[in-house]
């Protein structure tokens, strides 16, 4: 499946509407993607509702494993499964792990680990090379899209 994503839009600056070109949004608010969160499939009983909450996201090579807020984890009530250590520029910690379920606008859905830590700015997820390894990404700067192949 190619995915295109293209951004940029409307935005204000002092008060007033302006245009935001596709490449400085890009810049400016990194590959931010939105992205549903719910329990993995194994916990769903054929019949059951399956609550889900639609997050931005943002695709971070930097990160080796996937990351939700803790918020996030403790709505949803995903399956806790132990810790892991996580490495940022400023220390290490250690940090819950949650089984959950995470589905792209074009449906493609996976279970795995998700890491539950504070993350700064907009994004509620960060996209880890564990989904990374899987796609073909292309991060156009000059045009302000991304293209992902899965």
């Amino acid at each position: 499946m190619i995915t295109k994503i293209e951004y940029g839009g409307e935005g204000t600056s002092e008060g007033k509407k302006i245009l935001i070109p596709p490449s400085i949004a890009l810049r400016n608010l990194g590959p931010v993607l939105d992205v549903f969160i719910m329990q993995p499939s194994s916990t769903i009983k054929k019949g059951d509702q399956v609550a889900a909450i639609k997050i931005p996201a943002l695709i971070d090579t930097g990160a080796i494993s996937s990351v939700i807020t803790p918020e996030i984890a403790d709505k949803l009530n995903l399956v806790h499964t132990g810790f892991t250590t996580v490495t940022s520029v400023q220390d290490q910690q250690k940090r819950p792990v949650f089984f959950g379920r995470i589905q792209f606008h074009w449906g493609k859905a996976i279970d795995i680990p998700l890491v539950a830590c504070p993350i700064k700015g907009t994004a509620q997820c960060l996209i880890g090379r564990e989904i990374l390894n899987f796609w073909y990404l292309t991060y156009n700067g000059r045009d302000g899209t991304i293209v992902i192949c899965d």
